[in-house]
């Protein structure tokens, strides 16, 4: 049994009226220290928030891939996932149906191995169609609009990780998929798995794209306000239309203990995350698709002395 070990389930929706929700389910164990997650986070498009936050009693994944962490669950079904969420403050009842199959990035879904150690991502739904309630205050809402899916996995403490800048993504648009991630590790390397697929098409064996070993060009302004995937066979151009979240990871809603945030700080490489909602334009085949986009950076300040 590995010193460490993290699973991050992790969801997101964005609706045809411009709200924008993610949430994940977390479970980790360091040494004997054993806890579950779970959080959420819905902006609407007006830039009203509502953000939810609990830690819960560890529990394992089901045999049947299903997960309970106290009074949040998710279960896997042939063709989509249902979930339930119920914070004080904000309750989610959603399925996502699959519009485009799973995809596995790298070779079993590792990203990064050295010594043991690994870094794991897979995505079960690169796009589904979401349906169900939202529930916040007194109000309670229908919900409907692409969603997405993935899973990270990994047994390497965080003051150990290989990552100096992680830039991800996903966009719809017009009836298209595409899923990026670029990872900068300590050590210089540069990790890069794109997809796109035809979300008529969700059985298809070989997508538009769908190959980690073509390289991509990333390039974004200073501020983030405008990104570029230039593939050789696509360009998708993300304007950014708001801010969702931008901070430091080790916040106080995360980590309570003051103590534990400034070790997390000097230890772990202080990171940071920005996540952002955005127009995406999609040039494929000299035509023009239209969408929205969910993407974030993260990085990394490791200490001189830190880097590997």
């Amino acid at each position: 049994m590995s010193f460490s070990h993290l699973q991050k389930w992790y969801f997101d929706l964005l609706t045809s009226s411009g709200d924008a929700l993610y949430f994940y389910f977390i479970t980790l164990r360091v040494a004997s220290l054993k806890r579950g997650m779970a959080s959420a986070h819905l902006v609407f498009a007006d830039r009203t928030e509502v953000r939810s936050f609990v830690r819960t009693r560890f529990a394992a994944l089901q045999p049947n891939g299903n997960l309970r962490l106290g009074r949040h669950s998710f279960s896997n079904h042939k063709d989509f996932v249902d979930v339930h969420m119920e914070f004080d403050n904000l309750a989610l009842d959603l399925r996502y149906s699959t519009l485009v199959g799973p995809w596995q990035p790298a070779a079993e879904g590792i990203l990064w191995q050295k010594n043991q150690k690994r870094l794991g991502w897979r995505v079960p739904q690169p796009e589904a169609r979401v349906e169900g309630t939202i529930a916040f205050g007194s109000q309670k809402i229908f919900a409907a609009g692409l969603g997405y899916q993935d899973i990270v996995e990994t047994n390497i403490p965080p003051w150990n990780l290989p990552i100096t800048e992680l830039l991800w993504g996903r966009a719809h648009c017009d009836g298209h998929a595409i899923v990026f991630n670029q990872i900068k590790t300590r050590e210089g390397e540069v990790l890069q798995y794109i997809m796109l697929r035809r979300a008529s098409e969700p059985r298809r064996d070989e997508p538009c794209c769908d190959n980690s070993k073509d390289a991509f060009l990333l390039s974004r302004d200073e501020q983030d306000g405008v990104t570029t995937i230039a593939h050789k066979s696509f360009t998708l151009t993300l304007r950014r239309r708001f801010i969702i979240e931008e901070s430091r990871i080790s916040t106080q809603e995360r980590f309570k203990s003051k103590l534990v945030r400034r070790f997390l700080d000097r230890t772990c490489g202080s990171p940071e995350e920005k996540k952002m909602v955005s127009e995406a334009v999609l040039q494929l085949d000299g035509r023009t698709y239209r969408g929205q986009a969910l993407h974030e950076r993260a990085c990394w300040h490791w200490k001189k002395q830190e880097q590997a």
